[in-house]
């Protein structure tokens, strides 16, 4: 399960039903159910064995958008379509990154494309 909250400062209409939003950005949080994940270490690991929750990820993105707004008289199930991408990382890559000098960027950051439709 997903929490996410997504920051657009602006929007630029391209014309023909196009917009853009040039900078979107914002930040995740996602937890799994399931007993084999855990917020605090089980009793079987030494204390502190394991800094970080395996059950709890926050992540920090930024991307861009592409949204086509459908004509009313052309819509069937959705109003509009956007294209975009986010680059991310979560706390544990950034902890990683810090403290290991040959990680490179492709070890730690992510690119991510998806469509989302908005229904009427």
């Amino acid at each position: 399960m997903t929490l996410k909250q997504n920051y657009m400062p602006w929007s630029i209409n391209i014309g023909k039903g196009f917009s853009t939003e040039p900078l979107t950005c914002g930040l995740y949080m996602n937890t799994v159910f399931g007993d084999q994940f855990w917020v605090n270490e089980p009793d079987r690991y030494p204390k502190g064995y394991y800094g970080f929750s395996s059950k709890v990820r926050f992540h920090i993105f930024m991307g861009q958008r592409l949204t086509y707004d459908i004509d009313p008289q052309r819509r069937f199930l959705a109003k509009s379509v956007t294209f975009f991408y986010e680059i991310s990382t979560c706390d544990l890559y950034v902890v990683s990154a810090a403290t290991n000098s040959y990680l490179r960027p492709r070890d730690y950051l992510s690119l991510s494309f998806g469509l989302k439709f908005q229904w009427l």
